[in-house]
């Protein structure tokens, strides 16, 4: 009889055991759940940053775009004007002079614009690059907690095995 009651001992014990173990692993389960809720809410944040910053750079880039148009057209325009006013000044060589001084200012900002633009265009790029690179990340983060996750579910059901066995 008291080898029974010993036998019996044992098996609680066992049964507090496996009850701690599966105790400390729906612990930690929950705690990679959180960690994972964190992660999706970065990476959800980190979407929301790139496709607001992916729109403003697209405004940016439609701005630029239609700045840069307006500029060649006033570029044109400006030509087009000097050329005339050349022709009709060709016999005054001081007046052609002081236009062509004039064209080549014009020309000088609108070449100093395009090159603002142009810079412009690179920064955005620049940004969206960044962007994809930390969205990347932000789903390698998810993934690899998708994975303790997971790990932790079959270790849980191993448990749960051991203790129904």
């Amino acid at each position: 009889m008291g080898c029974g009651v010993s036998k019996m001992k044992e098996i609680r014990a066992d049964i507090q055991r496996q009850e701690d173990e599966l105790e400390s692993i729906e612990k930690t389960l929950a705690e990679a759940e959180t960690e994972l809720k964190e992660n999706r809410s970065k990476a959800d944040s980190v979407e929301e940053e790139k496709n607001r910053i992916v729109s403003e750079s697209q405004k940016e880039e439609e701005d630029l775009k239609a700045r840069q148009i307006f500029l060649q057209e006033n570029h044109d325009a400006t030509v087009k004007k000097m050329a005339r006013e050349i022709t009709e000044s060709a016999n005054n060589a001081d007046d052609a002079r002081q236009k062509s001084i004039e064209f080549q200012e014009d020309n000088s900002r609108l070449k100093e614009a395009i090159v603002e633009l142009k810079e412009s265009q690179i920064k955005a790029a620049k940004e969206h690059s960044e962007l994809q690179n930390d969205l990347k990340r932000a789903e390698k983060a998810a993934e690899s907690a998708n994975k303790t996750k997971q790990r932790f579910e079959e270790a849980l059901d191993n448990v749960k095995g051991v203790a129904e066995d």
